[in-house]
């Protein structure tokens, strides 16, 4: 699909995505993030990150979400009509996000509404899950948008 070809009408219940995040994560990335929108020591200092609550260097919850952010534009957004953001509901952090880990994401459509006052878009609602291979969920949560109807 060539760009902002879904729209509204194209989504339905139980539909899905997936995209895999090209590379690993890396530790320098990881410090680079954290020192510009969350330096907090587990975050920018390996070292010392092993002495933290969790024991490990790990990214920012934030840098997390914001990768997750890239991976459903890549996989999803990049090709869908999107007007808007609307809410983000049950985001949970179910794991640290180490150095070297592998991310993806997938994206399934939980629920289509219509637009109560508004004739040219709807709402979609996904279920948002980003996984580290080989050890499950490390951030869920559910997106609604407002997504523009075929005119």
């Amino acid at each position: 699909m060539s760009a902002s070809e879904m729209f509204w009408e194209q989504f339905s219940v139980g539909q899905a995505w997936t995209h895999h995040r090209d590379e690993a994560l890396a530790q320098d990335e990881i410090i680079a993030f954290a020192k510009q929108y969350d330096p907090l020591y587990m975050h920018t200092d390996p070292v010392q990150a092993l002495s933290s609550p969790l024991g490990v260097h790990c990214a920012s919850g934030v840098h997390t979400f914001a990768l997750a952010q890239r991976m459903l534009c890549d996989a999803l957004f990049s090709v869908t009509h999107v007007v808007a953001g609307h809410r983000i509901e049950n985001f949970i952090m179910h794991r640290p996000v180490k150095p070297r880990d592998r991310l993806s994401l997938t994206a399934k459509v939980m629920n289509v509404s219509q637009h109560a006052r508004r004739d040219d878009c709807g709402w979609v609602t996904l279920a948002i899950a980003v996984q580290v291979a080989g050890t499950g969920s490390v951030l869920t949560y559910d997106l609604t948008v407002l997504i523009a109807r075929a005119k």
